[in-house]
């Protein structure tokens, strides 16, 4: 974890959940994280296959160049990472675990990191996700419109707290270029 609003999350993410592995949602209570509002977001799973945005800090849509309440939680990333980022966010509902992405804006280079942590809407389902958005150089202009890439993804564990990353093996692939335009083919259809 490089920023502070990540630690200060995750320690309120911590001590809200007590002995559970992810707090209830009605427990999230943003009177007692007014610093973090601003880079806070909170996603929901639809139909347990992809997320979107319910709330999003004001930070974070300026970042985004848009409003990102209502809309899908993909749009944030390039399209290389996209699928990897919804298997991870599925993840963390499954593992209850949160999770850290070191990112960085596929135009500008800038670096950002997202933290991912679990909520329960009730006391058997865990179909949210909270999180903040950290950039690397608050103080910097804004690009409107970023495109996250992903560098680096660990879940955080109370016996390990910065655990090494998971392995995530891309699926083989072959690059065809012809006249300055690529098609990319990914192994693993059927074979005949």
């Amino acid at each position: 974890m490089r920023h502070n609003a990540t630690r200060l999350l995750l320690d309120y993410f911590n001590r809200i959940r007590g002995k559970e592995d992810a707090p209830l949602r009605r427990d999230v209570n943003p009177s007692e994280i007014p610093r973090l509002l601003p880079d806070i977001f909170m996603l929901e799973a639809v139909d347990n296959r992809w997320f979107r945005f319910r709330l999003a800090g004001t930070r974070l849509c300026a970042a985004l160049g848009q409003e990102a309440r209502g809309e899908e939680f993909g749009m944030v990333w390039t399209l290389d990472d996209r699928r990897r980022m919804t298997l991870a966010a599925q993840s963390v509902l499954a593992n209850r675990l949160p999770l850290i992405v070191e990112a960085r804006d596929a135009h500008s280079g800038e670096a950002v990191e997202l933290s991912l942590m679990p909520l329960r809407s009730s006391e058997a389902e865990c179909d949210r996700l909270i999180g903040v958005f950290s950039r690397t150089d608050p103080d910097r202009p804004l690009r409107l419109g970023m495109e996250l890439a992903v560098e680096r993804m660990r879940f955080v564990t109370a016996d390990q707290p910065q655990p090494p990353e998971p392995e995530i093996r891309p699926a083989p692939e072959t690059v065809i270029r012809a006249r300055g335009l690529a098609l990319r083919v990914l192994d693993g259809g059927k074979a005949g």
